[in-house]
This record gives structure tokens, sequence and C-alpha cells, in this order.
């Protein structure tokens, strides 16, 4: 996705500068990266915290885990029950 958006800056400042043909031969590398990235994003979304009820799930884990005090980078590891 970086990469994505710094091709898309890259044929603004080419256009800007009156280099078309620099342009026009990023956005067809763009055009076919996108191409590339279409499986990735499709397999992502079902994470994406632009999803309503995901962003909603998320941040009140958060929530949760910042009202306890615990670190969300040691919340999964269960520790040994030593009584």
């Amino acid at each position: 996705m970086k990469n994505l958006v710094l091709v898309c800056r890259q044929i603004s400042v080419a256009s800007e500068r009156a280099k078309f043909d620099e342009a026009a031969a990023q956005l067809s590398a763009l055009r076919s990266e996108i191409a590339s990235a279409v499986e990735t994003l499709k397999a992502a979304e079902k994470w994406s915290l632009f999803d309503k009820d995901n962003h909603d799930a998320h941040f009140a884990a958060v929530r949760v885990l910042n009202r306890a005090s615990i670190d969300p980078r040691s919340a999964r590891v269960r520790r040994p029950d030593n009584d």
C-alpha cells in the first residue's frame, strides 16, 4: 500500500513538471501493482478497522486492557498457576 501511495505521488510530481511520458509510464506500473494487490486487500478486509463492527470491537478490547493496566503484548501470555 505504501508503494502505491508513493507511485501516485510520483505521477503527480511528473505531471506537474510536464513530464507526461514519465507520468504515463508510472501510471501503467501503478495499474499493474494495483491488480496484484487486489487479493491481498480482499484478504485483509475482514480485519479492517474501517469496518464499524471491527473498529468498535477492537477499541472496546483496547479500553478493557487500558482499564486493567495490562500490557497488550503480554495479555495473551498465560501465566503458570503455581498453587
